[in-house]
């Protein structure tokens, strides 16, 4: 039992070192086709919304900046699609696993340069602001900082911010994907304020919700909304949150 219990322990560390590993190179790949994850998924699943695990593994294989054994990429897999050979991943599986995302702790700049002397700010972020990772982690040669460049899901803005500081501090941590649930049922809505024109469809009490922006406050009627994908017929609007 304690044997069984170490070696599950042990490939499940592996698997996590992996799963690191191939988001750090799929971030590299979308910044060379200056495109997305989900357009890479779209390329793999062929247009589907899913992927066999099979051809999931060969497409990783060809990766430039991946390089792993077929034993390695069968743990990952078995985390996202079981073990079973035929075991498929979804759309909303691979961008859970692949896409990553983190929460400010604390008030810190968003600048404009990996190189910290270097960097001017474009804006703070606010503590329990949610940045999603586009390049990095990388390390700052000058302090040997973690730094990633990232898109502030507030409002869209592109930057550098540190993991942490020289002394300890944590200004980020790691956090899953953001989705919601509709509390009860409201408008999927064209725009990020309402204009009267009728909603995209009506979203239902209990439906889940990608979050794609925001959220952030519509001053002019004192709510918070956030643009959203649903889960159910992938269609995007905006939705107010409270």
């Amino acid at each position: 039992n304690g044997l069984i219990k170490a070696v599950s322990a042990s490939a499940l560390k592996v698997a996590e070192a992996v799963l690191r590993k191939t988001q750090l190179a799929l971030r590299q790949e979308v910044l060379k086709r200056e495109s997305s994850l989900e357009a890479l998924f779209s390329e793999v699943a062929q247009g589907t919304d899913s992927v066999s695990r099979k051809e999931l593994a060969r497409w990783l294989g060809g990766l430039e900046d991946l390089k792993l054994s077929s034993e390695q990429v069968a743990l990952m897999l078995d985390r996202l699609a079981g073990s079973a050979e035929e075991g498929m991943v979804s759309r909303w599986t691979f961008l859970r696993k692949f896409q990553q995302f983190y929460e400010c702790q604390k008030n810190i700049a968003l600048t404009n340069d990996l190189v910290i002397t270097n960097s001017k700010p474009i804006r703070m972020l606010q503590a329990e602001e949610v940045i999603e990772v586009l390049q990095g982690p990388e390390s700052e040669k000058k302090s040997g900082i973690e730094r990633i460049r990232g898109r502030a899901m507030r409002d869209n803005t592109l930057g550098w911010v540190s993991l942490s500081g020289n002394q300890g501090s944590v200004f980020l941590k790691e956090r899953p994907k953001p989705f919601v649930s509709c509390l009860v049922d409201m408008p999927l809505e064209k725009s990020f304020q309402t204009t009267g024109e009728p909603p995209t469809r009506s979203l239902k009490t209990d439906e889940v919700l990608e979050i794609l922006e925001g959220p952030r406050q519509d001053v002019r009627e004192s709510v918070s909304r956030a643009r959203v994908k649903t889960l159910k017929d992938s269609l995007t609007g905006w939705g107010t949150l409270s």
